[in-house]
């Protein structure tokens, strides 16, 4: 070790450090490259699956929302029943809206709770 200058193994040192840089850069290329990828393919399935939780969601309003979810006596739910029922003919219920919104919420919140 002795024997070894410095200044005679730099130019070795040199080349081999710019030889790691050109990897390091490549790598990092690379994973950029992968990265953005990734993200275009999980958020194209995010967005087809929000149009098609929607699509089926105006299907069934468009189907039943002329039906109550289930029904309930007209004074059950005194304060808001103006907001939570509907008349259909006859009946009184709990408006398809009304489910899909309690419903939602519901699930955000247990999801949520495990997350």
């Amino acid at each position: 070790m002795a024997g070894v200058r410095a200044v005679d193994e730099f130019p070795r040192y040199a080349k081999i450090q710019r030889k790691i840089n050109k990897v390091s850069d490549e790598l990092a290329v690379q994973s950029s490259i992968r990265l953005t990828s990734s993200l275009k393919v999980k958020y194209g399935v995010t967005a087809s699956l929000y149009f098609i939780i929607g699509l089926i969601i105006l299907i069934l309003m468009w189907r039943h929302g002329h039906e109550p979810v289930f029904e309930v006596s007209p004074n059950r739910l005194y304060p808001i029943d103006w907001l939570v029922t509907t008349k259909y003919g006859e009946k009184v219920g709990i408006s398809m809206t009304f489910w899909l919104v309690i419903s939602s919420t519901v699930a955000k919140t247990i999801f949520r709770s495990f997350a």
